[in-house]
């Protein structure tokens, strides 16, 4: 027997493989775009910088720096350049992961709902079952009170024979 692959989730590999070179478009793109290069790239690298080493320094039990030096151009648009193109596939990852919640919330609840539809309608077979017996029951009693007249009318006719 052989099992499907779901396409959806081949279609969400796919997009992740993607959008690794997509990302590194975007961001040889922003290299090479003056907005992008000073001020995207460059003010998130030299932020990324300042947190990286105070970050360290803390670790280490240093003191506090009192003066970081900043990045070299080359090196901020570099880092800013890798920091957003890894946020992009972050974002991407982020997306299809929401994606793919939201469909099985959507499956979980189409199968709660057919569940629920199968419990109503053998409630409702109940329910009639429940009505036929309670038919019946009415049948039956009024077949034992007739059978109750028969007897007592046949009781009295044997009476008034004898």
């Amino acid at each position: 027997m052989v099992v499907g692959v779901p396409l959806a989730k081949l279609g969400v590999l796919a997009i992740r493989q993607l959008s690794k070179p997509f990302a590194q478009w975007i961001a040889r793109r922003a290299k090479n775009n003056y907005y992008f290069r000073t001020y995207i790239c460059m003010p998130t690298a030299q932020s990324y910088h300042r947190f990286e080493v105070r970050t360290k320094m803390w670790a280490m039990n240093m003191h506090k720096p009192e003066q970081i030096e900043k990045l070299d151009e080359n090196a901020a648009i570099e880092s800013g350049a890798t920091i957003l193109g890894e946020f992009i596939i972050f974002s991407i990852g982020v997306l299809l992961v929401s994606m793919e919640y939201a469909r099985q919330v959507k499956k979980d609840s189409a199968k709660e709902q057919a569940r629920l539809d199968a419990w109503n309608e053998l409630e409702n077979k109940v329910n009639c079952v429940c009505e036929s017996i309670q038919g019946y029951e009415q049948q039956v009693h009024q077949l034992k009170d007739l059978l109750q007249k028969l007897e007592k009318s046949m009781n009295e006719k044997v009476k008034s024979k004898t």
